[in-house]
């Protein structure tokens, strides 16, 4: 017998014990061990379809800690649906920062849409994410707040153009940590990387 076998599986009786849960904590509980599942096990066909029902429910649930620990639990894995993770992108910032950092659910149009639409602090945790590609990092630089600006271009993992750079400078010229790790960065424009020696005034050569 493989531990596979050996563990129980997803079905209907998850769904009832998941909306018996008369306190918010109870149920969050359930959820966390119920979306721990999800992420490491493998899923049979008709589990996948319970997971999928059990997602649903605790997106939709009134509760913010029930929807939280979702959302933290699932902020890596793949099963997450689209759907929920785009709602979940919508919720409150304790919900969505977790999601918007680290799922890999989300295309980049995705997450352009996205830093066009919420928060500063939901943008700061998009520009925060290991991977940041050339046209949203231009977007974060055009368009998010100064956090967000700050954030990507201290992120090793971002690749930001020219113009990325250029919107960043031009924008925030009085942020002096943005200024930092512009300038330490592996790859900056020439003329910003200048711009920048003259602003920090050798600071970050000392």
């Amino acid at each position: 017998m493989t531990v596979q076998s050996m563990r129980p599986e997803l079905s209907e009786k998850d769904i009832v014990r998941l909306m018996k849960g008369e306190t918010s904590e109870e149920r969050a509980t359930v959820a966390h061990r119920l979306c721990r599942r999800i992420a490491v096990d493998m899923l049979s066909d008709d589990e996948r379809v319970y997971a999928d029902e059990i997602i649903s429910i605790l997106a939709e649930d009134t509760a913010e800690l029930v929807r939280r620990t979702l959302a933290v639990t699932l902020r890596n894995s793949p099963r997450l649906p689209h759907d929920v993770a785009l709602k979940l992108a919508q919720d409150v910032e304790t919900v969505a920062i977790p999601v918007l950092e680290s799922s890999p659910v989300f295309s980049d149009e995705d997450l352009i849409e996205l830093v066009l639409s919420v928060t500063s602090a939901k943008q700061a945790a998009i520009a925060a994410r290991a991977m940041v590609s050339g046209p949203l990092g231009e977007v974060i630089c055009e368009h998010a707040g100064e956090q967000a600006v700050e954030v990507v271009t201290a992120n090793k993992g971002a690749e930001l153009t020219d113009k990325a750079f250029d919107d960043a400078v031009s924008r925030f010229p009085a942020n002096t940590a943005m200024h930092e790790s512009i300038v330490l960065r592996d790859h900056v424009p020439v003329h910003i990387a200048e711009k920048m020696v003259s602003l920090v005034s050798g600071q970050v050569f000392d």
